[in-house]
């Protein structure tokens, strides 16, 4: 099977919004180093991208349905949409380019080289995630609704169970707690009643015409599961805790 590979390239440096004052900035001799102000505040040793994703408004206006330059923003990190500036600028650097991958359709492999992901965007929604299922375990593990470790502190003890986190040295305490509340409530009947009533919500099939309908058993599901979790006073679910911007800000988005 015969591969072709067509090329194109696209920038974003210190300095560079694009291609174009890259190739100039190559001449120069000024430096392009900025302070490093530290990991957390600073993305990149050498300075922060000069990178403007306005400058690619019009051109995803002409090819996409209008809400989608401002979802882009709205859910991608900036390393992702420098990787998205770079594949446009791309694009226009390789004349008929643009046409010949949409004529190959699927058939078109597009790669992108990245040193460095949305390491803000995972960092936050892992924390995210992390408090949501610490609260989820807590509020199953409570012996107000736990009889399993209610008799286990009056006195029944269950010899599976890890040690309480009471005592525990407070450099520790954070995992002695997980530990423990993760144990209890995977014994917690009221969390098996509540997972048994979701999984009847959540089993609604579509009937009869599917673009109708989908949306009316969406609609009816996020209903019943906010009652659900009304009555059963729950806090979020971890399900419902994990961020949709992972996925939009991957290093393959472009």
């Amino acid at each position: 099977m015969t591969r072709i590979g067509v090329f194109g390239w696209g920038v974003v440096a210190p300095k560079c919004p694009d291609i174009t004052q890259f190739a100039a900035r190559l001449d120069s001799a000024e430096s392009w180093l900025e302070p490093f102000n530290g990991f957390g505040p600073d993305t990149f040793f050498v300075g922060q991208p000069a990178f403007d994703f306005a400058a690619y408004r019009d051109w995803i206006a002409a090819r996409f349905p209008p809400r989608r330059y401002a979802q882009l923003v709205e859910k991608m990190d900036d390393p992702t949409l420098y990787a998205v500036g770079a594949f446009v600028q791309a694009l226009g650097q390789n004349p008929g380019l643009e046409q010949d991958l949409k004529a190959l359709g699927s058939a078109a492999h597009v790669y992108v080289g990245c040193g460095i992901g949305a390491i803000g965007t995972y960092h936050d929604a892992t924390l995210a995630l992390y408090a949501a299922q610490r609260r989820w375990d807590r509020f199953w593990a409570d012996p107000a609704r736990n009889p399993d470790l209610a008799r286990h502190l009056a006195g029944e003890p269950d010899p599976a169970a890890p040690t309480d986190p009471a005592g525990a040295d407070p450099d520790e305490r954070d995992e002695a707690e997980g530990r423990w509340w993760r144990y209890w409530a995977g014994r917690s009947p009221e969390l098996r009643r509540y997972l048994a009533l979701l999984a009847e919500i959540e089993g609604q099939n579509v009937q009869g015409e599917i673009e109708a309908g989908k949306l009316r058993v969406m609609k009816d599901k996020q209903r019943r599961t906010a009652r659900l979790n009304r009555d059963f006073g729950a806090p979020t679910a971890p399900w419902d805790a994990v961020s949709a911007n992972t996925s939009w800000n991957t290093h393959t988005t472009p």
